[in-house]
């Protein structure tokens, strides 16, 4: 999802693409989540308490829910009873929509770094991209079996190691490493029915991400220096998320997983369109100067001879650059000097000052080019 988000995947005409990937990575949560209950622990047990609470903050409808979900008045064997049958039930769904998610796939074509889209020169899947998944799919499963063989429970709370107890409360409960960023945001507000609202339009709005960041005039992060910028800060927040959600809801991390609840909304709601304005008033100024330098079209063609005898729009050295520029300002001089009528002289000084304002604008857009290389 990163990787699709940097280089612009989800952009037209794959909006339902990413949809599809956003749902499935949606119940794979759940699914991941009734399969943490299971073992029956006290961090399972509790975590069960936690989340599923968060039903009866739904208006009118929530207890009702949550009661049949229960099963009972509260967590017991009959919820882990319907936890078990709906942990073997979602991959179903879950195969289903990989499926309508390749098909996708293979009806609007997969995206490239470079965002360039390519109507002829397609490469097969098999066995191209097919050794590459299988590649892939190898070093996953002999990660999966070394941590299954040399350390199961490496990644486990030790306080799961311990039956679950309604009458003994954690310390401090925390969730798997993957359901962190969620559960920051989730602690985030002291509210639960406005927590459930806010952790709602968390996720609705990576659904939104193809809807919302629209417009861009490249589809690729590489060729938008200031939404690459954007971007990884956004990783950056969501990594940081994940770390306050492992840690105890005290001060500071309290407000710290506060402020970056806010600035995930800031950036996906506000900053990414106001971005995509930006870099379109940029590039459009510069391919709009670009076609007019190529042209010529410089007001007379004695400021085209110019341009052309001093290379003025060439790459060069700052000397070369300046001595050009002296050049150029003797020869008004000269033509300043030679004519002694007011109103040519007028016009010669108005020509130099739209020549030296091209340049420069020209010289500081260049400058900024070039930053946006090292950036």
């Amino acid at each position: 999802m990163c990787r699709s988000f940097y280089y612009g995947s989800y952009l037209y005409p794959r909006q339902a693409l990413w949809v599809s990937g956003v749902l499935i990575w949606v119940l794979m949560i759940a699914t991941a989540f009734l399969g943490y209950i299971l073992p029956w622990g006290q961090m399972s047990f509790w975590a069960a308490i936690v989340i599923t609470s968060l039903i009866g903050a739904v208006p009118v409808i929530g207890p009702d829910v949550l009661y049949l979900l229960w099963g009972s008045f509260s967590v017991n064997g009959a919820t882990l009873s319907r936890f078990y049958s709906l942990h073997f039930a979602l991959p179903f769904i879950i195969l289903m929509l990989s499926i309508i998610h390749i098909s996708l796939l293979h009806e609007k074509g997969s995206n490239n770094p470079l965002g360039i889209a390519n109507v002829s020169d397609f490469v097969p899947f098999v066995p191209y991209y097919g050794v590459k998944d299988l590649l892939s799919l190898n070093i996953i499963i002999i990660i999966f079996v070394g941590i299954i063989a040399l350390g199961p429970d490496i990644l486990c709370h030790s306080d799961n190691f311990i039956l679950a107890n309604p009458l003994m409360t954690p310390t401090h409960i925390v969730p798997e490493w993957y359901f962190l960023p969620l559960y920051a945001v989730l602690r985030s507000v002291p509210s639960k029915s406005l927590g459930l609202f806010v952790l709602f339009c968390f996720i609705i709005l990576i659904f939104l991400i193809p809807f919302i960041n629209k417009g861009a005039v490249f589809r690729s992060a590489i060729f938008r220096p200031i939404f690459a910028i954007v971007n990884w800060f956004f990783f950056a927040v969501i990594l940081l998320l994940g770390w306050i959600g492992s840690l105890p809801i005290m001060s500071p991390y309290y407000e710290i997983g506060q402020i970056l609840t806010a600035l995930y909304f800031i950036i996906l709601v506000f900053l990414m369109p106001l971005v995509n304005y930006i870099e379109k008033l940029v590039y459009l100024s510069y391919f709009l100067y670009s076609y007019i330098c190529r042209r010529g079209y410089f007001g007379s063609k004695w400021e085209l001879s110019l341009s052309r005898r001093y290379h003025l729009y060439e790459p060069k050295e700052f000397w070369d650059s300046f001595h050009s520029i002296w050049s150029v300002l003797r020869e008004f001089q000269e033509r300043y000097m030679y004519f002694s009528d007011f109103h040519t002289k007028q016009g010669i000084l108005s020509q130099l000052l739209r020549f030296m304002w091209k340049y420069i604008t020209y010289s500081v857009k260049k400058f900024l080019r070039k930053i946006g290389k090292y950036v």
